[in-house]
């Protein structure tokens, strides 16, 4: 697709302003066989050209476009009319404020060549109070989700004026996602927190899927009888949060059509309130420092062969940048989910650390293929994505040092996988504070079918045929004696 294929329409007055009938205008573009259909989507972002709305720009036609999806781009300004009529300034604002659009089509249309997706691209530049502006675009368009770009990692500083990154969160009507920088993300972690506040997952409905290790057929299933996707393999689980604990590759053929449902279903989900974190197992580690043990005989060949699968896991391809991402722990409500287990070695520190850590140190420990970069061993043996400690070791002693993990990090469970339940069903130790959700999900393991479900404090192993209700701990109540990282 080249930049001139754009069909390209200005009109003005998109926005009624009587001070200022002509300031205001639409630009469009719409890329050859374009076509709306009932699963097109609009995307609104809010940008003021800053490198930070840049990165919210990228992010959405990156991570959301998709054929036949509309992306409105909304530039705010805000002028004072008093006196600018008499001195000239605002035909001259009016005239910079166009040249402003006109490149921010042009950026959007210099990159097309990348998406190869047919699209609709508006910009309304628009003068006018920032808040009210946004308020009254939303209902004209009626975009799925509002994408702002924030200065800081946590700070939601000012997005086109004041802070309405801010704003947006605490009253678009809409979904919203806060994109940060690249060189913000890598100080911290992925676009996901390592700790979701207990507040807000009270009554949210919470399920998780271990190893999946290359079998779509039997992934679809599960996520198909758990009611997270439809038979189209779309979003359904409303407000779900879907947790997968890693391990994603390796031992069967579907490497790739794996981890695009996964990233498809991490677009989808907050679009209808839901949420989905993807975690790195240790296979994951292992393909991305080239120790390919464990690739299954023939899944080169999807990717075109071993030097495109290569490629593909570097840290600039389209699988390794994205698993360079991931966080190696979370914490939704007081359960802590990991691929492995928490040595309380590690739940000292807290999940921040441990996630932090992982950034910091993956790039590094790729280049050196596993030999440098890992200064706190957290991808080696004992590590949280290796350790089984919690899933072999005799109860009588490894569920002391589980407490002792779980008060480290304020929580009264943790959902692991990594151990394979050969008989194909979902167990829990220690009184419920650890539950094993390896069923052995692909067919090199038996092919067995099984997810968890966490309502509240009540814990439930989801099969196709039936559901059993699962052990599970009081509410976590921290021991005072423990002193561990608010999280």
């Amino acid at each position: 697709m080249n930049n001139d294929s754009f069909v390209r329409v200005v009109s003005f007055d998109a926005m009624t302003n009587k001070n200022l009938p002509d300031y205001s205008f639409t630009l469009r573009a719409k890329s050859p066989g374009y076509k709306r259909t009932r699963h097109s989507r609009a995307f609104m972002v809010a940008t003021d050209l800053a490198n930070y709305s840049e990165s919210a720009l990228n992010w959405a036609i990156d991570s959301m476009m998709e054929d036949g999806d509309e992306l409105i781009v909304l530039r705010v300004v805000t002028v004072e009319i008093k006196n600018k009529k008499k001195d000239g300034l605002l035909q001259f604002e009016e005239k910079v404020s166009r040249e402003k659009a006109n490149d921010i089509m042009k950026r959007i249309i210099d990159n097309s060549n990348q998406w190869n997706k047919k699209v609709s691209v508006v910009i309304e530049f628009v003068i006018g109070k920032v808040h009210d502006t946004i308020q009254r675009m939303i209902p004209m368009y009626q975009p799925s989700l509002l994408i702002v770009g924030t200065r800081g990692l946590s700070d939601f500083k000012s997005m086109l004026v004041g802070s309405v990154s801010r704003y947006c969160l605490q009253h678009s009507p809409i979904p919203v996602t806060v994109v940060r920088s690249e060189e913000q993300v890598r100080k911290s972690s992925f676009d996901i927190n390592s700790a979701i506040a207990l507040d807000n997952v009270s009554n949210r409905r919470i399920v998780a899927m271990g190893d999946l290790h290359g079998d779509l057929s039997n992934t679809l299933s599960i996520l198909k009888f758990s009611k997270i996707i439809d038979e189209d393999h779309h979003w359904i689980a409303g407000d779900t949060i879907l947790v997968q604990t890693g391990d994603v590759v390796d031992r069967g053929l579907d490497t790739i059509k794996l981890y695009k449902l996964l990233q498809d279903l991490r677009k989808e989900a907050p679009l209808h309130g839901g949420l989905v974190i993807p975690l790195l197992g240790n296979h994951e580690i292992m393909n991305l420092i080239g120790d390919w043990r464990y690739v299954y005989p023939g899944e080169p060949e999807t990717f075109g062969g071993i030097e495109a699968r290569k490629k593909a896991f570097a840290a600039d391809g389209f699988i390794g940048e994205y698993l360079t991402f991931l966080n190696m722990t979370t914490k939704v409500g007081s359960t802590v989910f990991c691929h492995g287990g928490i040595h309380p070695y590690y739940g000292q520190y807290g999940l921040d650390w441990i996630n932090d850590q992982t950034h910091q140190s993956i790039l590094d420990y790729m280049e050196s293929n596993g030999q440098e970069g890992d200064k706190y061993g957290v991808f080696g043996d004992n590590g949280p994505t290796w350790y089984r400690g919690y899933a072999i070791e005799n109860e009588d002693s490894v569920c002391d040092v589980l407490d002792k993990a779980l008060d480290f990090m304020g929580a009264n469970r943790m959902v692991v996988g990594h151990t394979v339940q050969h008989d194909g069903r979902i167990h829990t130790r220690c009184g419920g504070k650890v539950v094993l959700i390896d069923v052995g999900i692909s067919t090199v393991y038996g092919g067995n079918k099984g997810a968890l479900e966490i309502r509240g404090n009540k814990v439930t192993a989801l099969y196709k045929d039936r559901a059993e209700t699962l052990p599970s701990p009081p509410p976590y109540n921290p021991k005072k004696a423990i002193v561990h990282e608010e999280l």
